[in-house]
């Protein structure tokens, strides 16, 4: 979805204005970093690292 949104940043860009729309772009790439560290927290079993990943997915 970023680099969708990162795609069509000029057209967008003239709706938005530039400042908005970067933050829209940093947004989209938190939620996806969140939705990537929970495949990671499934895969490295046991306590206490998906717990660590759990603390890390919070603070986006």
């Amino acid at each position: 979805m970023a680099f969708k949104v990162s795609r069509i940043k000029i057209f967008r860009s003239m709706m938005f204005g530039e400042i908005g729309f970067k933050k829209i772009e940093s947004a989209f790439i938190m939620f996806g970093i969140y939705f990537i560290t929970r495949l990671l927290q499934n895969i490295l079993g046991p306590h206490p690292l998906p717990l660590i990943i759990n603390c890390i997915r919070q603070f986006f």
